[in-house]
This record gives structure tokens, C-alpha cells and sequence, in this order.
């Protein structure tokens, strides 16, 4: 995992709650991420690394929730591996739960 694609997810969770299909489409223009399956587990590993760390926090929630509900680490893990939460079509598709990640550094308690 390269350097560059920690800062830049961790950058772009300054910003807000990122849903995970936004911030795989980033780093896929970018040049950071690869498309496809091999991408998908890139970022699941380094946000489950992120996650751990305590550098970023992972939600979930529909889309127009104004309060997605933070998850433990467990839970993200599953979330996290669940390739159909990268795609926004997937997430239309199907009616999706929308999972999103913020760097802790942008949470005001």
C-alpha cells in the first residue's frame, strides 16, 4: 500500500463522511487505486488498517440519514469487504445502506 493513497484517503476524510464508493473513484482517478476487485481489497485492508488505528471512524446509514450511526471495528470489517459498497450503482441498484468513513481529526465531539 502506498503512501500516497493513506494520505490522500485520510485527506479526503477532512472533508466529511465519505461514502466508500466516492473515495475508491478519487483514488481510481488518481492513479492511486486500481480499478476492479484488486482495488476494492486495497482500500477495504487500509481503511480496516485506518479503523484500527484510530486515524479514520466508519459509518453507516441511507443516504439522506443526517446521523449515520458509527460501528465498531468488528463490524467495519465486514462492511469493509463487501465489494458492492464501492459502486454507486450497486448502491442504487439494490437500495444499499450507504457506508462512509471520516478521519477522527474532522469529528467534533
Amino acid at each position: 500500500m502506498s503512501d500516497a493513497l493513506r494520505q490522500a484517503v485520510l485527506d479526503l476524510g477532512l472533508e466529511d463522511h465519505i461514502p466508500l464508493w466516492e473515495v475508491a473513484s478519487d483514488c481510481e482517478a488518481a492513479g492511486l487505486l486500481p480499478r476492479g476487485r484488486d482495488g476494492v481489497e486495497t482500500l477495504a485492508a487500509l481503511l480496516l488498517e485506518l479503523a484500527t488505528e484510530d486515524k479514520v471512524r466508519i459509518l453507516t446509514g441511507h443516504w439522506d440519514d443526517p446521523e449515520p450511526r458509527y460501528v465498531s471495528v468488528d463490524e467495519a470489517a465486514g462492511l469493509l469487504t463487501d465489494a458492492r459498497y464501492y459502486s454507486s450503482d450497486e448502491e442504487m441498484a439494490h437500495d444499499l445502506t450507504r457506508v462512509y468513513y471520516v478521519n477522527v481529526d474532522n469529528i467534533v465531539d
